[in-house]
């Protein structure tokens, strides 16, 4: 037992002066992962301002007379063409397509999707964008099966025209038929 306690004495007497000798040493990975934090926030604290300011522009785009949305829709077509922006992508698809004016619904999925590959998905945007996907997806589908119930009804429409076309002509023929039968008839009984 007695060299049990001086086991435990050394020992912390031992590690008591090691902690004193490690006072201000700062351990690589803690003051690492203090810096790599503050780069990070700083990094958000940009990205949400950049978030706030495209939001805001496209709220001040999308408030403008229809004339002036498709001047300026036009000339942002025009620089997405020559640089493949996201932003301009962005500005095209959310602030100027509002009843599908400036592209169409198939380039708007197109302008969405190459947003969707240029934002970080830990940004606030690529879910809303992913969202604006799933709704022009499920737009396009309500939109074909739109068609769809469109072409059978003027398919009905028209076969229906065509039997209402015979009915009459029937009818017509029933009439003939009976005016043929009062007159035999009126025949016979003389």
């Amino acid at each position: 037992m007695p060299k049990l306690i001086k086991f435990i004495f050394i020992f912390v007497l031992f590690t008591s002066q090691g902690c004193e000798s490690l006072k201000g040493f700062k351990f690589p990975l803690l003051s690492d992962s203090t810096e790599h934090e503050n780069k990070l926030e700083q990094e958000n604290k940009l990205e949400q301002d950049e978030i706030y300011l495209l939001l805001k522009q496209s709220n001040q785009y999308s408030r403008y007379p229809t004339d002036k949305k498709k001047t300026l829709c036009n000339q942002l077509k025009l620089t997405y063409k020559k640089q493949n922006n996201w932003k301009t992508a962005w500005f095209i698809a959310y602030s100027f397509n509002d009843s599908f004016n400036c592209v169409s619904l198939k380039k708007k999925r197109v302008l969405l999707e190459f947003i969707k590959s240029k934002i970080k998905e830990s940004s606030p945007l690529y879910s809303v964008n992913l969202n604006q996907i799933k709704l022009l997806n499920k737009l396009s589908y309500l939109q074909s099966k739109s068609k769809k119930i469109k072409s059978k009804y003027n398919s009905l429409k028209t076969k229906l025209n065509k039997t209402e076309t015979e009915l009459q002509t029937i009818i017509s023929k029933i009439q003939a038929l009976k005016v043929i039968e009062t007159t035999i008839n009126k025949k016979t009984l003389r």
